[in-house]
């Protein structure tokens, strides 16, 4: 009797090491999809995530790690949202390698981590929002910045090259104030930055029905407080801006007789070009001193040096 109750202790305890040695069954493909799908949606609820192949799967116990490749659709903006925010990133499609990792826990299996391994595919589903575009709506208000003038701007075209990530659109646009119009068409060309997500311009053309005009012609004046006392008012004449952008200027012949004007380099008259690069400066040769229209001709007057006239 006493060998047969050892007997029996010693099938018993064989039998509980056993259990204990025993691996837990991994998940099978279908459970496995759905734990990974789970766990990626749940780090990024942007994007919609199918995995398509299992490989290289390596299974230690209680740890399970398998490459996973998987088709990202990213929709670029709030799941569920009908309107599209400008600063969003570019819906886009990719295929890309992960490296899964889960552990028998609690008595079930946990997704610890996927790690990214590599995009394989990287495509835009669409090309550049215009309303991304600067001053697209109008204007383009900044607290407490310099004012900028308000574009008329209308889509004339869009080419996008989705595959080789690439997009050009091309828009009519005009503007006037009281100091300049301007208006044409305008062409901008863009590639996709795999990395950041959004699309970034590599250039802007103006077409040759691209036109600017300036009204600059007339007397302005700057009023100051002389060293004396006496309140001085000097007139600055401008002519037209004529074909080649050039203007003459005229100053009263006692403006720097009075001080205004006082360690700079100037002349009572001299003609200036506008800037190449900003058409809201002019530039001369006479003398070092530039005619700036300052606020894009928002505020309705012009510079010398740091005076400000006005008319």
């Amino acid at each position: 009797m006493k060998k047969l109750i050892i007997g029996a202790i010693s099938v018993s305890l064989a039998l509980s090491l056993g259990a204990c040695s025993t691996a837990p069954k991994p998940l099978d493909e279908v459970k496995l999809k759905s734990a990974i799908t789970s766990y990626l949606s749940s780090k990024d609820s942007r994007s919609d995530f199918t995995i398509t192949e299992f490989s290289n799967r390596k299974i230690e116990k209680t740890n399970d790690g398998i490459d996973i490749k998987v088709s990202v659709e990213s929709g670029g903006q709030l799941k569920g949202s009908t309107i599209k925010d400008p600063a969003a990133k570019t819906p886009v499609h990719k295929e890309s390698l992960y490296r899964a990792h889960l552990q028998y826990m609690d008595e079930q299996w946990v997704v610890t981590g996927v790690n990214k391994i590599e995009d394989l595919v990287v495509t835009p589903k669409e090309g550049i929002n215009p309303l991304s575009l600067p001053d697209f709506m109008g204007r383009t208000a900044t607290f407490n910045s310099e004012k900028t003038r308000y574009w008329d701007t209308k889509v004339v075209d869009q080419k996008s090259d989705l595959p080789n990530g690439t997009d050009t659109i091309t828009l009519s646009k005009s503007s006037k104030n009281a100091i300049i119009t301007e208006s044409g068409t305008i062409k901008y060309n863009f590639t996709y930055n795999k990395e950041s997500g959004y699309w970034e311009k590599t250039s802007e053309v103006k077409s040759a029905d691209w036109k600017r005009s300036y009204a600059l012609g007339g007397r302005w004046n700057y009023k100051f407080t002389s060293k004396d006392g006496y309140y001085v008012t000097i007139n600055l004449y401008l002519s037209d801006v004529n074909a080649n952008g050039e203007v003459t200027a005229k100053l009263d012949s006692d403006a720097i007789r009075a001080g205004a004007f006082s360690g700079l380099d100037m002349k009572t008259s001299w003609t200036a070009k506008a800037s190449p690069e900003n058409p809201f400066v002019f530039k001369s040769s006479e003398t070092s001193v530039n005619l700036v229209i300052p606020d894009e001709g928002e505020t309705n007057v012009i510079k010398l040096g740091d005076n400000i006239f006005r008319r």
